[in-house]
């Protein structure tokens, strides 16, 4: 246009060498097999073939497929596809956050040679059944209270008003539990018999 200076070129950033990667958080895995997908891809045409090594950093976790990709003159903004697959175990681990890792880029074209890729989280999910727990424990002058780390199940595991406790040392000793209405907290009150430091059953 006559009389208009131009405002030059814009640059958003993309022809400057560099590792694209998608997603890099929120990504979800679980020990039942669930898998997740990530895509990665070039900035620029590089001059020469790259070639990125990719890990898991907890391989108990979680594992990435294929391991390493090439991009070409030809391919290098072809999104290509790593799978992170989640890793079973029979640990009550709750959710675990681990990460796929980029080696630093291999390449003759200096301007990719030793770049290195985002970071990407990846949460896999445990599959293990919730081990009930004691995770808070009071003496009182009567007996005991004893946290839980999860609402106790009464209808899979009975809790009776009359119970007896076989301490290793001390024998039996009779008392009656009452469960908080939250189902969390449990508290022993004895009955009869001595109720001192032991392992009891």
């Amino acid at each position: 246009l006559t009389g208009v200076e131009p405002v030059g070129r814009l640059d958003f950033g993309f022809r400057q060498p560099g590792i694209m990667v998608a997603p890099i958080s929120d990504l979800v895995t679980s020990e039942a097999g669930g898998t997740a997908e990530l895509t990665i891809a070039l900035r620029t045409r590089p001059d020469a073939a790259v070639t990125i090594g990719f890990s898991s950093d907890d391989t108990s976790e979680g594992t990435v497929s294929p391991t390493s990709l090439t991009f070409t003159t030809e391919n290098w903004n072809d999104p290509q596809t790593l799978t992170v697959a989640g890793v079973d175990d029979t640990l009550d681990d709750d959710d675990v956050l681990y990460h796929v890792v980029a080696d630093p880029a291999v390449s003759t074209d200096a301007n990719y040679n030793g770049l290195v890729a985002d970071v990407v989280e990846v949460t896999n999910l445990d599959d293990d059944p919730k081990l009930l727990q004691v995770i808070g424990f009071e003496p009182t002058s009567g007996g005991f209270v004893a946290m839980l780390s999860q609402p106790l199940d009464t209808s899979v595991l009975n809790v009776a008003e009359d119970v007896l406790v076989v301490g290793d040392s001390v024998g039996p000793v009779r008392g009656s539990i009452v469960l908080a209405p939250n189902l969390q907290q449990l508290t022993f009150i004895r009955t009869d018999g001595v109720l001192e430091p032991d392992t009891y059953t």
